[in-house]
């Protein structure tokens, strides 16, 4: 029939568009411009996918603070070094032959507020 030939072609499509993404550098999807890290004591973490055993490299504000080798599949995660409080920071995260900046990164203290309009905690805003 006519709609198995077009399954076919779709999956196809799909499979042409996921193999052209393999290999390349990315980020976590919560990893973004203008966002907040935890900041010292503890350490943040960055994780994407890359290349099979691409060597990740991370700057802070130009200066190398982290590396990272990605697995066989091609995913990597890494902490940074503990940064004290601070705003308006620049990440550039590169395997080698790609890069990525990450721009208007602040260091502070993060919460994750969760539960329902009865919880104990509000916010406001």
């Amino acid at each position: 029939p006519r709609s198995s030939g077009m399954s076919t072609y779709i999956s196809l499509i799909a499979a042409l568009g996921a193999a052209s993404q393999v290999g390349k550098l990315t980020l976590g999807s919560f990893i973004s411009d203008s966002m907040v890290l935890q900041r010292a004591p503890l350490a943040a973490r960055l994780w994407g996918s890359a290349g099979a055993f691409a060597t990740i490299t991370v700057l802070l504000d130009g200066t190398a603070v982290a590396n990272a080798s990605a697995s066989s599949d091609g995913n990597w995660s890494l902490d940074l070094p503990p940064q004290a409080a601070g705003v308006e920071h620049t990440f550039l995260v590169s395997d080698g032959s790609t890069s990525i900046t990450v721009a208007d990164v602040a260091f502070g203290d993060v919460y994750l507020c969760t539960g329902r309009e009865c919880s104990g905690i509000r916010t406001h805003g």
